[in-house]
């Protein structure tokens, strides 16, 4: 009988996914015998994939683009944070039920604690989509004094001056002429597709990209206009991997020896 637990990653694109290496990292850790693979899922083909993998004994799953919003309907039971943000990136089986929880916001606040606080500081967020929504809550509850949401649609960005009173928003070409603590990117805008930031001109003391993508248009704004302090979402993606890890096992891995690791193979490309 194989007793090993098995594992996936669904999205669409998801050939570029770092899951199975980072949660194959965290594994080693701990002597764990895993099995975690990736699979090509689009939102048609959502429900069968979730379905199959159950039949077959699964255990964990996680969801990317254009997934995380989709499988609300699928899954039996959501976790407070997931109902907030009306997304999930990973899902428990157990009973044979489908339980779903969205990390990202915790893996968001955790990749920033040795970098930036916060509580106090004035935000400028890109982007009003799903990614937003998955870390929102857990910005606010770090006291920030001020955020701006710009989006392509003023309408879809207004969605989140409902939940917060010190919070404003504007399309692109609207943002404020002056100078915020963050900037915070939310898309997921990759290389080729500069139109949304080559005609930004933002002042700011720390830009954080999501996307852990090296080609990401917000990096190579960042590089093109010398932006001194920025980081991309790699951290992130380590970090909510690990929360994710820790539904799954019950056990917390070291992310800075997965992060130092990563970028070695990076630099041994």
């Amino acid at each position: 009988m194989n007793d090993i637990k098995k594992f996936i990653v669904m999205g669409d694109p998801i050939q570029h996914s770092l899951s199975p290496r980072i949660h194959s990292l965290f594994a080693r850790q701990f002597d764990l015998d895993l099995e975690y693979t990736k699979l090509l899922t689009t939102k048609q083909d959502l429900v069968n994939h979730l379905n199959k993998f159950k039949l077959s004994g699964g255990t964990g799953i996680n969801l990317t683009s254009p997934l995380k919003e989709e499988a609300i309907k699928y899954v039996d039971h959501l976790s407070p944070r997931a109902k907030y943000a009306k997304s999930i990136n990973t899902i428990y089986i157990r009973d044979n039920k489908l339980f779903g929880d969205n990390t990202d916001g915790i893996g968001f606040i955790r990749s920033l604690k040795n970098i930036i606080a916060l509580k106090d500081k004035n935000l400028l967020i890109l982007g009003a989509g799903g990614a937003l929504k998955g870390i929102f809550l857990h910005i606010i509850q770090e006291q920030v004094a001020r955020i701006h949401v710009a989006n392509r649609t003023v309408a879809k960005a207004s969605f989140f001056a409902k939940q917060y009173s010190n919070i404003t928003v504007s399309c692109y070409a609207q943002i404020p002429k002056i100078k915020f603590d963050v900037v915070i990117n939310t898309t997921s805008i990759l290389k080729n597709c500069f139109e949304v930031f080559e005609l930004l001109d933002i002042s700011a003391d720390f830009f954080f990209d999501l996307q852990y993508s090296n080609d990401s248009a917000f990096l190579k704004w960042c590089l093109d206009r010398k932006k001194e302090r920025y980081t991309s979402g790699l951290s992130m993606l380590i970090e909510q991997a690990a929360e994710g890890f820790y539904l799954w096992h019950g056990v917390k891995p070291k992310t800075d020896i997965v992060f130092n690791k990563l970028i070695q193979d990076e630099n041994e490309k």
